[in-house]
């Protein structure tokens, strides 16, 4: 890379290859026996059967290079493998991403049943220093979109019970991906009571996450602290939480094929205390269609609290609060 060859701070060269590729990850943590779900590259349809046949019919199948669970399927017992894999192999972002040569691969791989947490660590010349677990709230059914956030896990949570394993294993995946200097967002499924490795990015995560651990550690934030780690200053050191912060997504009305007549309660969720920002993205003439990835949800609330529990509770609330009026489309009965 560019900043390797002049020697300053950063991921390393493989390490970006590796977490840029689902499939390449899952092979570097295998090497290092770092836990997480079996898995196998799917050219076909059949490939996903084949696992699938070994677990009990269900799986989880995803593009390999592809974020906001873009074409990621949660298969059960039952579940149509050709319409699956026509969802996975349709997906795209050209939007979203640099346009460059990058061959679409897929990866299949067992469906682990547990919470799932995210942590976010800086790491300095192969040492993780501050490390925070976010709490997660995923979308029931096949497209698992993240519904909300917790920050920092609360500890009577199973986030934050299991903060030492996770620490660990985020360690031996930095080990396993030669990972230097830099931040990670990695993903993990509590399943047995052990973290198994969902994926891994080498950058800032996304879902208003770095929002969250500013609001909850106060000083210096994520991208502050990427910055100064960039900068060549040293480590940053742990530190435990001031407050807690969370985001819950505004829930897209379970109604596709009907349009947006009004929204309300925006100015009701934004006075409740806690509160910090309420923001709506179906305005009013927009389509309701299915939600099936990240970009799709209706908008969402952040808030704090004195604890985790109670920024949680204040973010519900407030994403409660606001309401979508629904018509049918033009020239539809109503």
């Amino acid at each position: 890379s560019p900043g390797e060859a002049v020697g300053l701070p950063g991921a390393g060269t493989e390490a970006a290859r590796l977490l840029r590729d689902k499939l390449a990850l899952r092979r570097a943590a295998a090497r290092r026996d770092v836990p997480q779900p079996a898995f196998t590259e799917a050219t076909e349809p059949a490939d996903v059967d084949a696992l699938r046949a070994r677990h009990g019919g269900r799986c989880v199948l995803k593009p390999a290079n592809r974020q906001a669970s873009l074409g990621v399927v949660l298969m059960d017992p039952g579940d149509d493998t050709a319409e699956a894999w026509r969802h996975t192999v349709a997906a795209d972002e050209p939007r979203l991403r640099v346009h460059y040569a990058d061959t679409a691969r897929y990866l299949v791989e067992e469906r682990l049943d547990g919470p799932e947490v995210s942590v976010e660590a800086l790491v300095h010349e192969g040492v993780v220093g501050f490390l925070n677990v976010t709490a997660k709230q995923v979308l029931p059914g096949p497209y698992p979109v993240e519904l909300g956030h917790t920050v920092p896990a609360p500890e009577d949570g199973p986030g934050g019970a299991a903060r030492e394993a996770l620490a660990h294993a985020t360690a031996e995946l930095v080990a396993a991906v030669g990972f230097s200097t830099g931040v990670l967002h990695a993903e993990w499924v509590l399943s047995g009571g052990r973290p198994h490795l969902i994926e891994c990015a080498g950058r800032l995560p996304g879902d208003h996450i770095p929002d969250l651990v500013d609001l909850a550690y106060g000083g210096e934030g994520l991208l502050a602290g990427l910055l100064a780690l960039l900068s060549g200053d040293g480590p940053r050191p742990p530190r435990p939480a001031a407050q807690g912060a969370a985001i819950r997504f505004l829930p897209t009305p379970a109604a596709p094929g009907a349009v947006v007549r009004s929204v309300s309660g925006v100015t009701d969720a934004e006075a409740l205390d806690g509160v910090q920002r309420v923001a709506v993205a179906l305005r009013e003439g927009t389509g309701i269609g299915p939600v099936t990835n990240s970009w799709q949800r209706a908008g969402h609330v952040l808030a704090t609290g004195t604890t985790p529990q109670e920024a949680a509770r204040t973010a519900e609330r407030a994403a409660a609060a606001v309401r979508f009026g629904l018509a049918a489309p033009a020239g539809e009965p109503r």
